[in-house]
């Protein structure tokens, strides 16, 4: 989770350093096995840039 956490943050970092109207979003998280008090071993998550350049969208993805 505390890579997933900094994910996050990385995601916000990129878009919100760079001009634009676009917007990058990170979805649905799930934490495996998801019992409570049990540290993750797996989480899967979803991010999406947006633009509506698609020259745009694929600088995004090229930042870290």
């Amino acid at each position: 989770m505390i890579a997933a956490a900094e994910f996050v943050l990385v995601v916000n970092e990129v878009v919100t350093s760079t001009q634009g109207a676009h917007v990058g979003t990170v979805g649905q998280i799930n934490a495996y096995p998801g019992a409570p008090n049990v540290i993750p071993r797996k989480v899967v998550l979803s991010c999406e840039p947006r633009d509506l350049s698609t020259e745009k969208i694929a600088s995004l993805k090229q930042r870290n």
